[in-house]
């Protein structure tokens, strides 16, 4: 999808990253120096969110699954790791 569903959205921090566009959750490797990009923004830092913003039911914001079993702990599939619900992530940046 190369641009967002008719919706008013904003910019809002990815908060898998915190604004970064660094995966800080991947341990750099020594043939990989550099942080590894955000999955979840694309490394961009930011996503796009549909007017007003909400956070994610399910993990209410904080990007890892709450619930029991062997999901707990592991990054929310309901948002994508964004934090957000109803959300639109631009395609990665040419590099």
């Amino acid at each position: 999808m190369s641009s967002p569903p008719n919706a008013q959205y904003a910019p809002e921090t990815c908060q898998w990253c915190k604004g970064t566009g660094h995966d800080d959750h991947i341990p750099t490797k020594p043939d990989h120096p550099q942080p590894y990009s955000c999955a979840a923004c694309n490394g961009q830092g930011r996503v796009q969110v549909a007017q007003p913003s909400q956070p994610c039911v399910h993990c209410k914001g904080t990007t890892v699954n709450p619930d029991p079993g062997e999901r707990h702990g592991k990054p929310c599939d309901y948002c994508g790791r964004t934090g957000w619900s109803l959300r639109w992530i631009p395609p990665p940046r040419p590099s």
